[in-house]
């Protein structure tokens, strides 16, 4: 279940549904923090079932980093955190009243905690994917630099190499550059 190979949104419909079935809810709501003030929602409901209350709750509990059990025992709020790090929230809900006990809530914190870990392991290797395709581009031009050209052509001559194919480089000078750059 927590593949690091696995796109973010992928792994978050898994985990909906593993939540779904686990603890018998007729809706699950994951709302994960993208930047300071945005959030970004997922979650779907029983046909007949209205979630914006259930939501609304989940949304408060990312606000306040406390988990909950309503008082009805028809939901469970936990916060998803990596390490201080408040990434999110996780919401299930049921259609009867007192369907979760405290012993439940407590699953479901120790299943966020995990569902961080991932969370924090695809934030950083997106991270590491930008820094890569940065190390290899000209912050100016947005054109390979010489670390970008190496690796291209490493890839080209591997590719071609099995095939029997031979490859070629063209380089250019251009004279009085600048000023056409410039414009």
């Amino acid at each position: 279940m927590l593949s690091h190979d696995v796109p973010t949104t992928e792994f978050i419909a898994r985990a909906r549904s593993l939540l779904a079935e686990f603890f018998a809810a007729d809706a699950v709501i994951i709302v994960l923090n993208r930047a300071a003030d945005e959030s970004q929602r997922f979650g779907d409901a029983a046909p007949g079932l209205r979630v914006s209350v259930f939501e609304d709750r989940t949304v408060r509990v990312l606000r306040s980093g406390v988990a909950r059990r309503s008082a009805h025992g028809r939901s469970l709020h936990v916060p998803v955190r990596f390490g201080d790090e408040l990434l999110g929230a996780v919401g299930v809900i049921g259609l009867r009243p007192d369907r979760y006990s405290a012993g439940d809530l407590a699953l479901l914190a120790d299943w966020a905690g995990l569902f961080g870990v991932h969370v924090n392991a695809s934030r950083l290797a997106d991270a590491n994917s930008q820094l890569e395709a940065l190390v290899g581009t000209d912050g100016l031009t947005g054109l390979r630099n010489r670390r970008g050209l190496s690796a291209e052509l490493d890839r080209m001559w591997d590719a071609a190499r099995p095939a029997g194919e031979s490859i070629a480089i063209v380089m250019v000078d251009v004279d009085f550059f600048k000023p056409y750059n410039d414009n």
